[in-house]
């Protein structure tokens, strides 16, 4: 989507969301702005959490310090931007209004990296080693079995793993009412109509685990 869906996008969930703050969500966002296109985040543990995801097409380093500027951050992160990889990954507490977590993603020294903020924390910094996706990856029978059914309706391009989490690549989008079907999406279904207002038919283009929830990244 482009800066103007991106922002309709987050004042939808404002009006959707009860007692949800985007205001600071709107005014990062902007700030961080290039050329390029963004993607929305939904959070299985609840409503009380969403994020954006930014695939830029302009100059790197040039953006590095408008997003900076925009998160406040000390100016580190990856060297460029790494194919097919989000140049920005961030969350936010609907709550409070504040970002809780951000990643810089893209290339450092010839390797896929990742730096990984927290407010008031030093970053983090890691390697990434995406890989093609192949059943029973993860060695849980019941997640194997549900990634290896939800393969057969959308079949799944990459995975990587970061401790404690993942991250699984769609091969093509699927939209969100197929999605919203699948067994898979069970962390969703308590919120099922609520997102259902703001998401519409976009499509789920990868799934993460951060740890603590399951993601959904959505493009369109």
């Amino acid at each position: 989507m482009n800066s103007k869906e991106r922002n309709e996008w987050i004042k939808a969930v404002g009006a959707c969301v009860p007692d949800a703050v985007v205001k600071d969500m709107l005014a990062a966002a902007e700030a961080a702005d290039a050329p390029g296109r963004w993607e929305v985040s939904v959070c299985g543990a609840g409503l009380h959490a969403a994020g954006l995801r930014f695939f830029g097409a302009g100059d790197y380093a040039r953006w590095r310090k408008s997003c900076a500027k925009a998160f406040r951050l000390a100016c580190v992160g990856p060297d460029g931007p790494a194919e097919g990889l989000p140049w920005l990954t961030a969350a936010w507490d609907l709550k409070t209004g504040g970002w809780t977590a951000l990643r810089l993603s893209g290339s450092a020294r010839g390797k896929i990296a990742a730096w990984d903020f927290r407010p008031g924390q030093a970053p983090v910094r890691r390697l990434l080693a995406p890989v093609a996706f192949k059943a029973r990856a993860f060695g849980e029978p019941a997640l194997d079995l549900a990634l290896e059914e939800f393969s057969r309706l959308a079949p799944l391009a990459t995975l990587s793993f970061e401790a404690p989490g993942w991250s699984l690549r769609l091969a093509r989008p699927l939209r969100w009412p197929l999605f919203a079907r699948c067994d898979l999406s069970a962390a969703f279904t308590p919120h099922s109509s609520q997102l259902a207002l703001f998401l519409l038919d976009r499509g789920v283009t990868e799934l993460s685990f951060d740890g603590e929830a399951l993601w959904a990244h959505c493009a369109g």
